[in-house]
Parts: structure tokens; C-alpha cells; sequence
């Protein structure tokens, strides 16, 4: 038989996670966006709210860079 979808990887569980959190965040107290440069940026405020939600010490710690990105892409979404 074709199996078509396999269990679920540690990433799937950070794409929930930060869909949880992206819409909890506020422009401009939490982060920036620019359009001209397509891009966005977490003020210190919104790092610490990310922090606190995922119950993790230093979201730049090199054990949670991957989770930059999703912070990153679920505030793009």
C-alpha cells in the first residue's frame, strides 16, 4: 500500500506553535515591517513575548536558531 503521509516531524509542531503566537503579536510594539524591503523585524518587546509563550531562556541561543525563522515566516503569514 502507498503511504502518503508519515508521522509528524519536530517541525510540524513549531508551525503550530508559532501560528499560535503570530497572531497574538501587535505591529509595531512587537515587531516592524518594512515594504519596500519585504522584510520584518522582532523588537526586544516581541522576543521577550515569544520567549515567554515557548517558556525558553534566549530565543537566539544557537539551540533556537531554527525557531527564528518560523517566528520569522508565521509573522509574514
Amino acid at each position: 500500500p502507498l503511504i502518503i503521509s508519515g508521522p509528524a516531524d519536530a517541525s510540524s509542531k513549531w508551525y503550530a506553535e508559532f501560528a499560535r503566537i503570530a497572531p497574538l503579536l501587535k505591529k509595531d510594539l512587537h515587531y516592524e515591517v518594512d515594504i519596500k524591503k519585504r522584510t520584518i523585524g522582532v523588537h526586544e518587546a516581541g522576543v521577550e513575548f515569544v520567549e515567554d509563550q515557548l517558556g525558553i531562556d534566549n530565543l537566539y541561543e544557537a539551540a533556537n536558531s531554527p525557531l527564528v525563522s518560523y517566528l520569522n515566516n508565521a509573522i509574514k503569514a
